[in-house]
């Protein structure tokens, strides 16, 4: 790429990077300089490209605008960055580094590539905000008289323009170094909360902090149901003294780890006839009446013990997502669901994992479409059930609560609707039935495909089911990639956190995210701004 191509992109890095996290920035002139306000209500971007043309006089203008209290971002080598006292190192190969102010900082770029460090002596009072693994200085926030700077010395993003490739984190450091937040700020994300992540927590302190990131809704695991030390009505209280509802959070057919373990007869089995323990799932075998309906008393007792304010149950599904070729996780091969399956088609369905026999899968498809249509109906069943008896229960306190139905994405990844036994036509007739939500949520390894994935996921919904309004739920977690092979983060963070959830927004009718707990605290600051960033 050539420099004038790498200034535009810098340039479009910038842009993005503000407007995505709730600025709104408006393009300045360089022979207009004179006739802004630049007073403590400016900020002021300056990329290089611009930085480097000032004239001195208007280099010396913007200084002493920063003297009376302007805040700029500028990157590279130039006049305005000789006048702040900065002077580059040498040139040499940077491919990671750390941030010093904003934890969670380590970043790894794709490639190594030629960068400067800062050389000492630092401006005086600056603070090192991003630095190399032996403590040389790549990036600095400082004063000048009642203003203030933030400094990168390698171009911000002069390859990408996407405003995350390089310096993901730089809006959680203008928020937090330069104090400059956008003017809106919004609520309206809903979160999952699995109890076990936050133990002996203070639950008015954390539903305050709730409120203040913009969350309105929380989806609390309810598979706790069992276990008395845990407080749900304080939770509750604590949510809707903060404006904040509370969603009872079902994983069926995980039941609890105290069901698990007392009724060892009602697990589920695997393929190789093993107790079912998928990932951290504990399987129960839902087709046994009995054990069926101890879980719907249970549910029925929790419903109405608790002030919900809805219900959403969640990857209620078959596994798994390596579907034939992991027996050691597939279900359901508990006793009745074979003997069913051998009545209506006449061989024992755990023959399809045995090489030897005529119903193996591998050379005989049609038995293998057999059991996954058994499969598919037979959740089918289970789905209706669950969602008659909660209609019930609600009956029963006068209450309708809103439900929310999440499972993954299966258009994207046509064979899911096998390896998870989900029927969509049937769940989306449900859905309409019922008036329930759908929420949709991506399978792991799409998450290295970037904030667009879930543009090209909508699109998709949209145009099988146009009369659907559907969720989309993003795991803000680790995206399962090597740092550096994607994305200079090994989770979203700034401003590629704001970029999927910007997409994901306009792809559908509202957004959730996993987990409230594993989002970094830094990015909570910054999300109602996210959020309020396309407010008219």
């Amino acid at each position: 790429m050539n420099a004038t191509g790498k200034a535009q992109k810098d340039q479009d890095g910038f842009l993005a990077m503000l407007s995505s996290t709730g600025f709104r920035p408006e393009r300045v002139r360089r022979e207009d300089i004179h006739r802004q306000k630049n007073d403590s209500n400016t900020f002021l971007v300056i990329p290089q490209s611009s930085a480097e043309k000032l004239t001195s006089d208007q280099t010396d203008l913007i200084y002493s605008s920063m003297k009376a209290g302007m805040k700029i971002l500028t990157d590279g080598e130039s006049g305005l960055s000789k006048k702040l006292k900065i002077q580059p190192s040498a040139p040499f190969l940077l491919q990671h580094f750390v941030g010093t102010t904003v934890p969670h900082g380590e970043t790894w770029w794709s490639e190594p590539e030629l960068a400067s460090s800062i050389k000492e002596p630092l401006p005086e009072n600056s603070r090192v905000v991003y630095a190399t693994a032996d403590h040389r200085a790549l990036a600095l926030a400082g004063p000048v008289g009642k203003g203030s700077f933030l400094y990168f010395g390698p171009l911000f993003d002069p390859l990408d323009g996407r405003g995350y490739a390089r310096f993901p984190s730089a809006p959680n450091i203008i928020l937090e170094q330069l104090r400059i937040a956008p003017a809106i700020r919004k609520n309206g994300l809903e979160v999952y909360f699995d109890l076990a992540d936050r133990v002996d927590v203070d639950f008015n302190q954390l539903a305050q902090k709730w409120q203040e990131s913009g969350i309105r809704a929380v989806y609390v695991s309810a598979w706790y149901f069992d276990d008395d030390r845990i407080r749900y009505a304080e939770l509750i209280a604590a949510a809707h003294k903060n404006g904040i509802l509370a969603y009872a959070w079902f994983q069926w057919p995980h039941v609890s780890q105290r069901f698990w373990t007392e009724h060892p007869e009602w697990r589920e089995k695997t393929a190789t006839l093993d107790d079912a323990n998928v990932d951290w799932r504990l399987l129960m075998n839902f087709q046994n009446p009995a054990c069926l309906r101890k879980i719907l008393e249970d549910m029925g007792v929790f419903l109405k013990k608790f002030d919900w304010d809805g219900i959403n149950i969640a990857e209620f599904y078959f596994e798994p997502v390596g579907g034939l070729e992991t027996p050691q996780d597939f279900t359901p091969l508990n006793s009745i669901a074979r003997e069913e399956f051998r009545q209506r088609s006449g061989f024992d369905p755990i023959d399809l994992f045995n090489k030897e026999s005529a119903h193996y899968w591998k050379t005989n498809q049609a038995d293998m479409r057999s059991f996954f249509s058994y499969r598919a109906e037979t959740l089918n069943g289970l789905q209706d059930r669950f969602m008659g008896e909660i209609k019930k229960i609600g009956m029963g306190k006068r209450v309708k609560w809103p439900l929310i139905i999440t499972t993954m994405d299966v258009l994207t990844h046509p064979e899911l609707t096998d390896f998870y036994a989900i029927d969509m036509r049937h769940l989306t007739g449900l859905l309409r039935k019922s008036g329930a939500r759908l929420q949709l949520e991506d399978e792991y390894y799409d998450w290295k495909l970037g904030p667009d994935r879930y543009t090209r996921l909508g699109d998709r919904y949209k145009k099988e089911f146009p009369d659907l309004k559907f969720m989309i739920d993003i795991n803000v977690v680790s995206e399962g990639i090597a740092p550096g092979e994607r994305f200079p983060t090994t989770q979203p963070t700034g401003t590629e956190l704001a970029e999927i959830y910007h997409s994901a927004d306009a792809a559908s009718s509202g957004v959730a995210f996993y987990s409230e707990y594993s989002v970094y605290d830094q990015d909570w600051d910054l999300m109602p701004y996210i959020m309020g960033a396309d407010a008219k």
